[in-house]
């Protein structure tokens, strides 16, 4: 299956920053529509962490030129995305202009939902 999504959304995976103009929060949001599509499957909101690197991989698989392209921080920096609706709207024009396009269309892989779900450990001290 193929589908299409706001660019920013598939960039927010492989660039590690939320840049998407929707609105996200931990039970859903625009990168658990990707994952979810990607994976074939409905993810519990914490796996969503768990298979970042996963779907990242496989965007920059099916998209080569995603590989090592990496995002210029806004003059005020990352955190100057966080609650600041125009200052976000405007870094996402620029990206849709600089890019050419505001959509890019993806695959689903439910083969990588294998490889991407595990238990972390974590040691509290």
């Amino acid at each position: 299956m193929k589908r299409e999504f706001p660019i920013e959304d598939i960039i927010s995976f492989t660039e590690g920053h939320l840049i998407s103009l929707s609105h996200q929060t931990m039970t859903g949001g625009p990168m658990h529509d990707v994952a979810n599509f990607m994976l074939n499957k409905q993810l519990d909101p914490y796996e969503l962490l768990q298979v970042t690197d996963v779907v990242a991989a496989e965007i920059c698989r099916q998209h080569p030129f995603l590989n090592g392209f990496k995002l210029d921080p806004p003059a005020a920096g990352w955190n100057s995305l966080d609650n600041n609706r125009t200052t976000l709207t405007a870094y996402v024009n620029d990206l849709h202009q600089k890019l050419g396009k505001k959509t890019l269309e993806i695959t689903s892989a439910p083969g990588i939902a294998n490889l991407s779900i595990r238990t972390k450990t974590v040691t509290i001290h």
